[in-house]
């Protein structure tokens, strides 16, 4: 048992959800909102959750060091 009461369903709402044309079409509309927001690379950008990730990709890049 698991004290995350989403972990249920997160697989299945990131599968559905992101993947219909209304969710790649709102990932695409926040990815531009982020634009206009986050400073320019290279920046330290911190991800703290709360969702499936999917605008995290776009701007992840390992830290090396």
């Amino acid at each position: 048992m698991t004290d995350d009461i989403w972990a249920t369903v997160a697989d299945q709402f990131a599968d559905k959800a992101y993947a219909s044309v209304k969710g790649l079409v709102r990932t695409y509309v926040m990815h531009q909102q982020l634009l206009e927001h986050l400073p320019a690379p290279p920046a330290t950008v911190l991800d703290i959750g709360g969702g499936a990730g999917h605008h995290r990709f776009r701007w992840h890049r390992p830290v090396t060091t």
